[in-house]
């Protein structure tokens, strides 16, 4: 089983990770204009009224994708964050991911393993 400080040197910036701004969005508002890091305090700050934008480490893939639907190939993009369970606290569809400058909506959350979820992503509010 993987430690907390194993998940953290997966998504270091220095290996396979790269930042990203993760936002929640609470009753169609979004909390935190500027990404702001919150430091130790992990998904604590995500508390009612505090600014929540935060800086967190992801490992970003977007694959190309082709399904057969109806005797159609469709082709996609299927975009997808994993990150630290405890650096999103209690994400909903909706919430908001920056990465590289580009924001996505998340529209899929998928517990991925011990201490990773795998966030799905889209460029539109599917919400």
């Amino acid at each position: 089983m993987l430690t907390e400080h194993d998940i953290d040197n997966l998504l270091s910036i220095d290996d396979f990770g790269i930042e990203a701004v993760y936002t929640p969005m609470r009753d169609g508002v979004s909390f935190g204009v500027n990404p702001v890091f919150f430091g130790e305090g992990g998904a604590d700050d995500f508390g009612e009224g505090g600014n929540t934008s935060r800086v967190i480490n992801i490992i970003f893939d977007s694959p190309f994708q082709v399904a057969l639907i109806a005797g159609m190939n469709i082709e996609a993009v299927a975009p997808v964050a994993t990150c630290k369970s405890s650096d999103i606290g209690n994400v909903r569809h909706g919430d908001t991911i920056t990465i590289s400058g580009t924001r996505y909506y998340i529209v899929g959350v998928h517990p991925y393993s011990p201490g990773f979820t795998m966030l799905i992503l889209s460029l539109e509010n599917e919400k």
